[in-house]
Order: structure tokens, then C-alpha cells, then sequence
């Protein structure tokens, strides 16, 4: 090889245009290249795994629900992978915010996306729970009638209906003063959840029926405690949606408020 050439191939293999070629032969590998994705866009993510796994441990809700703090029909029905619909229809819930903290809702069997159907037997039994149920609150609303006053009886007081004309009770006292069992019975809730009331008592008696003691300033007993008729459950107060101190009393029964003038004892 002569000078001349020499000095051609130097001018055809310059340092710029090694680097040139070579830029271009990647371009060409990278877009001939079957992988089209990160290959870590490929794997599962990790926190999917967990939601997957947190949504099938929620949605085991068996044959029953006891509700908590914070849950609505539709979060529920969520939960336990079942027709919002047929949840409300099983419990007798003719609106969605007719719910409390420690109801039990009964969970019909079938899942969401899957047809429901009912046998003849299984209509029959529901009809059959359905009436017994019915008979059960007439014979507990004329016999529950020795509900005792909650709270000293010198107190200024006054009844109010609701939309459907469902009585209930507002007694005024001062901060501190003390509200009583209306009967014995379990405390089924106590706490401060619910954002209208503010902190409350519920508790369940022998009948099946709730009183349930709003806007409390402090709480005396606690969920699963056993309280007799006339014991101290809470201090009178203003937590809550209320502009002065007073006791909010009510009464519930299979899920619904119920009158509750004719429980309590004067």
C-alpha cells in the first residue's frame, strides 16, 4: 500500500466517523430488537399482590357481617362480594344509611357476577324468618315497656319526630351530669365513630331492642360489657352535631328506629 492510500483509509476511518458508524449500528439493533418493554414492566408489581390478597381475605364474610366503624351498605356489599341489592332486600333495609355500628347483616350466598337463583325451600324459609320476625316485635313492643329515665328526672326535656313519626327524646343538663341504663342488657358499642352523635352508647337488651345515648362528654363503659338497669354509662355532654349540652336517646330494633315514648317510664 502505497502513501496515497494510506492516507485515504485514515480519512475514511476518522475518529468522528467511527463514532458516527458506530451510533448508527445501535440505532439499527435497538430497532430491530424483538423486546419492546423494561423487562421490569413485565413482572408483577408487588403492591397489586397485596390488594389482590387484602380483597379476598375482606370479601370472606361467611354467612354473616357485624358492622364496623366507617362501613356503608355499599362498601360492604364490596367486602363480601355480594348484590348491594340483595344485601338491603335480605336485611330489610329500605335505605342505605339505615344502618348502625354493631348490626348484623345476614350475607346472601351468591357472588357478584354470578346468577342468583332461590329453591323453593330457600323462599319458604325466608318468608317463615320473615314472619317470625314480624310476630317477634309485636309481642316485644307490648311487652319492652319497663324502660326506666336515663338521667335525673328534674331535668328540662322535650320529644321530637322524625320524618317517619318515630318519637325520641332530648333531655338538656349540664356537661358532666350523669346518664343511666334504661335497662339492663350488653353494650354493643361505645365510642365516637359516628360524627353526628359524637360519643355514644348502644346497648342491646334482653328483647332485642337498642337505646342508643348520644353527645356524650365522656364514656363509662365499654363494648361487650354487661350493664344492669339504672347503672352510670356516660356523662352528659355536647360531642357531636349539638350546640348545648343534652342526652339524644333513641330506640332500635332489627335494624330500624321504633317509638320510643311508649318504652320509657315517666
Amino acid at each position: 500500500m502505497n502513501i496515497k492510500q494510506l492516507t485515504n483509509v485514515k480519512s475514511i476511518y476518522s475518529p468522528v466517523k467511527l463514532i458516527s458508524v458506530f451510533v448508527t449500528f445501535v440505532t439499527l439493533i435497538g430497532c430491530s430488537s424483538p423486546l419492546k418493554y423494561e423487562p421490569r414492566a413485565q413482572k408483577p408489581i408487588a403492591s397489586e399482590k397485596t390488594n389482590t390478597s387484602d380483597f379476598v381475605k375482606k370479601s370472606d364474610c361467611k354467612t354473616a357481617y357485624q358492622i364496623q366503624s366507617g362501613d356503608t351498605l355499599s362498601g360492604i356489599a364490596q367486602k363480601c362480594a355480594v348484590s348491594q341489592t340483595l344485601l338491603a332486600q335480605l336485611n330489610g333495609i329500605d335505605r342505605p344509611d339505615k344502618i348502625y355500628i354493631g348490626q348484623w347483616l345476614k350475607v346472601p350466598s351468591n357472588k357478584v357476577g354470578q346468577p342468583y337463583s332461590k329453591s323453593a325451600s330457600q323462599v319458604d324459609q325466608i318468608r317463615r324468618e320473615s314472619r317470625e320476625e314480624s310476630s317477634s316485635r309485636k309481642v316485644e313492643l307490648a311487652s319492652d315497656s319497663t324502660w326506666q329515665w336515663p338521667t335525673k328526672t328534674n331535668l328540662p326535656y322535650r320529644w321530637s319526630k322524625d320524618a317517619n313519626g318515630i318519637s325520641m327524646l332530648d333531655i338538656d343538663g349540664n356537661i358532666g351530669d350523669s346518664v343511666f341504663a334504661v335497662a339492663e342488657g350488653v353494650v354493643v358499642y361505645a365510642d365516637d365513630g359516628i360524627r353526628e352523635f359524637g360519643k355514644m352508647v348502644m346497648i342491646r337488651h334482653a328483647s332485642g331492642k337498642l337505646s342508643v345515648y348520644a353527645h356524650a362528654s365522656e364514656l363509662l363503659v365499654t363494648q361487650n360489657e354487661k350493664v344492669t338497669q339504672g347503672q352510670e354509662i356516660a356523662k352528659m355532654g355536647a360531642t357531636g352535631m349539638t350546640v348545648k349540652p343534652k342526652l339524644h336517646l333513641e330506640a332500635r330494633f332489627l335494624g330500624k328506629k321504633v317509638q320510643l315514648k311508649p318504652l320509657l317510664s315517666n
